[in-house]
């Protein structure tokens, strides 16, 4: 604990005998430049326009703007996976050093995976805090575990809990932009407003944004903040305002085998890349263009449209963010990053998908599927990816993607400004960097020393090193020696310009059936390359320098030693189901409560695959009620109970693909006990019983239930009294409050609650 400062003044008997003393106030020194981080998500190395933009498709003119004022980097790099980068960045160290080796939901009891980061590696945002910034987190966290991110979570992995004067956003993977789950501070919140009326929530966190910082620069003008502004974009599901998406109409019909060469053309149009660069094959797994059907090309391309528009919403709500820091008149004195955390994603994919639920619950979706949902896609009934040819693209010149190890899942775009610190502008830097050393280059920029302790902890020395004398001097020799790599199993190594890398099969996530998940890591296949020469991994050298790789692998092993990176796994379904005392039924009976919501599916009652009874004392007024009792999930699966039209109404939505609506009679008014019995069948259906006062009044059978998850979604989590997020039906408008007296609920377990570890490791995959 820190310890109180002493009181230097002296008290006396009486006021005047006595003598006042004032503890300094923790002040930034003089003319400290304001930070703002744009943390971008899945957005690979050649999709912004300033890095090739597809061959010119992709529109950023506001991160154009940024760049053309500033630096671009064409060597950072950061880990394969979301959380681990995001943990690196804000911490300048190693991510297994945090525990952050894989996403939160994949925690495992080791030091390096367990998602608990320690106090001893403190964040960025508590370094300013404690000497005098104002600090604000928003959009996506993604650095608490699953269960600390419901309403009775703790709170002190939260943003507010690691430096964060302030935080609105979300705490897990993903979200829906039409219909997020919402943070507000400390406290779970539903959104402002809905797609109907225009809502997105990166428009929602620029409007934050905004007026975080006006307060702050209102209130005290001589105090600097730091902002993390992380998007939700460009992550799945891939939703954007329908006039963003149509400006892409047709971009992308040439396909990604063209649009990747035209994307290197333009690259080396620019000088990104060397002037030699050539593009590794292609992965016998992605299809070539050509050979796929027109009505293939016509979906894929409506995909790519999708996420096209996406990224150059997000682009334009980046630029209202920066205009309005140049309207304060602070914009000179602001060091504006733009980063991405990973390479560009393959999880949709060899076609894609419009509703990712879907694959959670095994039920895959065909061309046919997707096709009939074309005029949904990027919209908000679309929870929609892009194939994994998209991402091939997307992270040209690189070799493979997100969640691997090669360079696509792991070089990233940075662009950094500062006007009044910088004086080049529209110049590129090619030292190699890794992503923890963003956050002591802004220490180095700021003149903050990184602290011995902090609140009475001490600090473990940072891993990263700062590359702030890079932003003067274009032939600054890279500073960084070595840097490992491992997700999932696969590893690799840079060092000294040089790199080993290997791809190790994960179980459940091949791509074809030649990939041996159980095959030993002594037998993987490393290869070798002059990285600094051959940046897209063309070339392999491993059969001519055997005695260089040999020596790059033993060093990998000091590295994974050294940073606790063992033991190696290459689990994906298996991590959830391997965890200790995990119970597969807490308890029989929940009680809800009126208002009670939205409770993380991890909470809530389980009632897939199992028998059970929901009932509710109720009353209904003279004039009559309607709305929800209970309902858990949305527009793309979950089940509701409510009053439509006076009468008890069960409806269960199954993966957005049908609809099963069982209705009683009238209620009149009065109180009354109402119930819903469910019997699970073998045939995976429902036999659904509607009761009013004990009696039955309605029978029905849905005839397909979803067996793994009922969302992807936190804010389509179980609610009472009223519903939110997405609606389970069209048949009511959101938040359709119930409007009789609702005096309590109660749902009963009949039996053993579904426990499906493969699902939630499945969902934990589809949403890192």
């Amino acid at each position: 604990m820190m310890a109180e400062e002493t009181f230097r003044g002296r008290i006396g008997m009486t006021v005047d005998e006595s003598e006042p003393y004032w503890p300094d106030e923790v002040e930034a020194p003089p003319e400290s430049p304001n930070i703002v981080w744009f943390v971008l998500d899945d957005v690979g190395f050649g999709q912004l326009g300033c890095y090739g933009g597809l061959g010119g498709r992709i529109r950023t003119p506001h991160i154009d703007r940024l760049a053309s004022g500033g630096l671009q980097y064409t060597r950072f790099h950061a880990t394969a996976l979301c959380a681990p980068s995001r943990a690196s960045l804000l911490t300048g160290h190693n991510p297994h050093v945090v525990g952050m080796g894989n996403v939160t939901e994949l925690a495992t009891g080791f030091p390096g995976y367990n998602g608990h980061m320690p106090r001893s590696c403190g964040m960025i945002s508590e370094i300013l805090q404690q000497v005098g910034y104002a600090t604000f987190a928003l959009g996506k966290w993604h650095l608490t575990r699953e269960q600390d991110m419901g309403n009775t979570g703790r709170r002190d992995s939260w943003p507010l809990g690691r430096g964060f004067d302030r935080f609105y956003g979300f705490l897990g993977a993903e979200t829906q932009p039409f219909a997020p789950e919402l943070v507000d501070d400390n406290h779970l919140i539903d959104p402002p407003a809905g797609a109907d009326d225009g809502y997105h929530l990166t428009e929602d966190l620029a409007d934050c944004a905004i007026g975080l910082v006006r307060e702050a620069v209102a209130e005290a003008p001589e105090r600097p903040f730091f902002l993390y502004f992380a998007t939700a974009a460009c992550h799945a599901p891939h939703q954007a305002p329908a006039s963003w998406i149509d400006e892409y109409r047709g971009a992308f019909d040439a396909g990604w085998d063209v649009c990747r060469e035209e994307c290197l053309r333009e690259q080396l149009r620019r000088g990104l890349v060397p002037a030699d660069t050539k593009l590794p094959g292609r992965p016998p797994w992605i299809v070539p263009w050509d050979s796929l059907t027109s009505k293939e090309r016509a979906v894929f391309s409506r995909m790519m449209e999708a996420y096209a528009g996406y990224l150059s919403h997000t682009d334009a709500q980046i630029g209202r963010v920066v205009d309005a820091l140049e309207e304060m008149g602070i914009a000179d004195n602001t060091i504006i990053c733009v980063v991405s955390d990973n390479g560009a994603s393959a999880e949709g994919g060899p076609v894609g998908s419009v509703s990712g639920m879907r694959y959670i619950n095994e039920i895959p979706e065909e061309i046919n599927d997707l096709h009939e949902q074309f005029d949904k896609i990027g919209g908000p009934h679309s929870y929609g990816h892009y194939p994994y040819g998209w991402a091939f693209a997307g992270n040209t010149p690189h070799r493979r993607w997100k969640r691997e190890v090669h360079e696509g899942g792991v070089t990233e775009p940075l662009v950094v400004r500062w006007p009044r610190g910088i004086a080049a502008r529209g110049e590129l830097r090619r030292q190699y960097m890794f992503v923890s050393d963003l956050m002591p280059t802004m220490l180095d920029a700021a003149g903050v020393q990184a602290p011995a302790e902090i609140r009475g902890i001490a600090q473990r020395p940072l891993d990263g090193i700062s590359f702030a004398d890079t932003f003067d001097n274009a032939e600054l020799p890279t500073l960084r020696e070595v840097q490992y790599y491992e997700t999932f199993g696969s590893r690799a190594i840079w060092y000294k310009g040089w790199k080993a890398v290997t791809y190790h099969a994960v179980k459940g996530l091949e791509y074809d059936d030649s990939m041996d998940v159980d095959a030993p890591f002594d037998d993987d296949v490393w290869e070798l390359y002059d990285i600094e020469n051959d940046i897209a991994e063309a070339n392999d050298l491993a059969t001519t320098q055997p005695d260089r790789l040999s020596k790059m692998i033993q060093r990998w092993w000091v590295e994974a030693g050294k940073y606790q990176v063992l033991p190696l796994d290459n689990r994906s379904h298996e991590r959830i189901a391997s965890r200790k005392g995990r119970p597969r039924s807490i308890r029989t009976e929940y009680r809800y409560h009126r208002g009670v919501g939205p409770i993380p599916e991890s909470k809530a009652v389980n009632i897939r695959r199992c028998p059970h009874t929901i009932t509710a004392d109720i009353e209904i007024p003279s004039d009559g009620a309607q709305g929800v009792l209970l309902a858990h999930g949305g527009r793309f699966g979950g089940y509701a109970l409510v009053v439509l039209e006076r009468k008890l109404t069960y409806i269960y939505n199954y993966l957005g693909i049908s609809e099963t609506v069982i209705q009683g009679g009238a209620l009149l008014p009065g109180p009354v006990q109402v119930g819903c019995d469910v019997v699970y069948t073998p045939t995976g259906a429902y036999e659904v019983s509607l009761t009013v006062g004990g009696t039955v009044e309605a029978t029905g059978t849905v005839p397909h239930t979803m067996p793994n998850r009922l969302t992807l979604s936190a804010a389509d989590g179980l609610r009472c009294g009223y519903d939110g997020g997405t609606p389970i039906s069209e048949l009511y408008t959101l938040p359709f409050t119930f409007t009789g007296t609702l005096k309590q609920l109660s749902v009963a377990l009949h039996g053993e609650p579904a426990f499906n570890p493969e699902a939630d490791a499945r969902w934990a995959i589809a949403t890192q």
